[in-house]
């Protein structure tokens, strides 16, 4: 997919206690910076504050793939991803972060 954006809606529930993770599930689309792609799946997981830096989140995801655009449009599996999160607005949800990972398709059965 290459450099591409991210719109995520999660419901996002801090812990009640200490120790506890906090818990997140919703629906992401990723789209290729030339819009001509996208990527579906519905996530839930839990993030914890990184111990050396609370402006990080070490995320972890488990992922169902539901379709896409273009090359994506007929997208299904299962995927776990793990990421870390540095919020550059804590106001307002705001955050940057890498990901790398590859999509695997089945081979044609032309």
């Amino acid at each position: 997919m290459g450099n591409c954006s991210e719109h995520a809606q999660l419901v996002v529930q801090f812990p009640t206690g200490p120790g506890q993770p906090i818990t997140l599930s919703g629906n992401v689309t990723l789209t290729s910076s030339d819009g001509a792609n996208s990527l579906k799946f519905n996530v839930t997981g839990i993030a914890a504050p990184d111990p050396a830096n609370p402006g990080f989140l070490n995320n972890s995801y488990q992922a169902t793939f539901t379709g896409g655009t273009g090359a994506f449009a007929s997208a299904t599996g299962a995927a776990q991803i793990s990421e870390t999160t540095k919020f550059t607005s804590p106001a307002t949800g705001t955050g940057t972060w890498t990901m790398k990972g590859y999509v695997v398709t089945p081979p044609s059965a032309n």
